[in-house]
């Protein structure tokens, strides 16, 4: 039997607490489905062998904290059922990371190799290179495939009620169509010039905050009980903190290091992507900013000397500054939707702590 984190624990212990105890459950499902693999072929137990190194590898297991803070709101009282619920968020998230990395054409994730790394590495010994990467990204392709399954999977065979379950399986249907929306409008974008705000913020909402934020944490509440009115909050946080997460992400992508990243810093400027942190990095250009940041922005080709350019670009003309006031701002507004729940403990503490280490990683 587990134990749930003290509330006497600082909020990063209270986070390794639930990492350890959702990693411990990730383990032993891949296990299970590495002997099925193997069963099938020894190829296909390999693929299912990454799948594992890399889903335990990396991740502070977010998803699964937030649900957990919606299953705390409501009260719950079976962790043990909640960790084996919950897992299904991180085996969902693992799915998103892998296809998210093959459209960033990304090999390295959590600081190593990721499915397409791995696999580039394993074919790259007896194959010519267009081979490789064509079979690396379909290896890559087919786990996030299979991981998605894993995910249903984990939910279908939760220690919870049936209706609860069917709920949970539509909440999660429901959200894989929406971060579908949101990839695809993320990625569209890179095609047009338009730096439109409200269109910016539309993606924010679609592939981060209702994907991170709100759905893991109205699944919490749902397994722990919460009404309507509760549920309500809980979806206005979590749009808030979201979206405050990502501009934070944003600034990161632009400012972090590969360490912090865990993946190359310069992909973000290489593929133009569009951010709150470049609307106003253009909209406060002077004509010789502008010049530049359209020489090196969405520009395969350039170089960490570059980025360091575009960054003292984006610190001199207030962007950057800005875009941590809006992150800011949005913050604040997450903290006052959740100070309408008379919360009990110290749970309000717990949430406006988590709500400020979601933008500290870039401030």
């Amino acid at each position: 039997m587990m134990s749930k984190p003290d509330v006497s624990e600082s909020l990063d212990q209270q986070i390794k607490h639930i990492k350890a105890d959702i990693d411990r459950e990730l383990a032993l499902f891949f296990d299970h489905k590495i002997t099925e693999a193997g069963r099938i072929d020894s190829q296909y137990k390999r693929l299912v062998s990454e799948m594992k190194k890399f889903t335990l590898r990396g991740g502070k297991r977010l998803r699964p904290f937030m649900a957990y803070l919606g299953y705390q709101v409501g009260g719950g009282k079976s962790y043990d059922n909640f960790i084996r619920t919950a897992m299904a968020w991180e085996l969902y998230h693992s799915f998103a990371v892998i296809h998210d990395d093959i459209m960033d054409q990304d090999s390295r994730r959590y600081g190593g190799p990721n499915i397409t790394g791995a696999y580039e590495r394993f074919y790259s010994r007896n194959n010519p290179k267009p081979q490789v990467d064509l079979h690396a990204r379909n290896a890559s392709l087919l786990a996030g495939d299979v991981a998605m399954g894993f995910s249903f999977e984990a939910l279908m065979n939760a220690p919870i009620d049936m209706q609860l379950r069917e709920r949970l399986v539509r909440e999660m249907l429901k959200l894989h169509f929406s971060l579908a929306a949101g990839q695809f409008l993320d990625d569209v974008a890179v095609l047009h010039k338009d730096l439109n705000p409200k269109k910016i913020r539309k993606i924010y909402y679609y592939k981060t905050a209702r994907y991170s934020m709100i759905v893991p944490l109205m699944s919490g509440g749902l397994l722990a009980g919460c009404n309507d009115t509760i549920l309500d909050i809980l979806e206005k946080y979590g749009r808030h903190a979201g979206i405050a997460y990502q501009i934070s992400d944003d600034l990161l992508g632009m400012f972090g290091s590969s360490k912090e990243l865990g993946k190359p810093v310069i992909t973000d400027l290489r593929e133009g992507k569009k951010t709150i942190l470049m609307h106003y990095g253009y909209k406060f250009a002077d004509a010789t900013q502008t010049k530049i940041l359209d020489k090196f922005y969405g520009n395969p080709d350039v170089s960490m000397r570059d980025l360091k350019l575009v960054r003292k670009i984006l610190v001199e003309n207030g962007a950057k500054a800005k875009t941590i006031f809006m992150a800011r701002a949005e913050s604040e507004s997450a903290k006052q939707a959740i100070g309408k729940l008379a919360l009990p403990g110290e749970l309000p503490k717990i949430f406006v702590n988590f709500t400020d280490y979601l933008i500290g990683r870039s401030s």
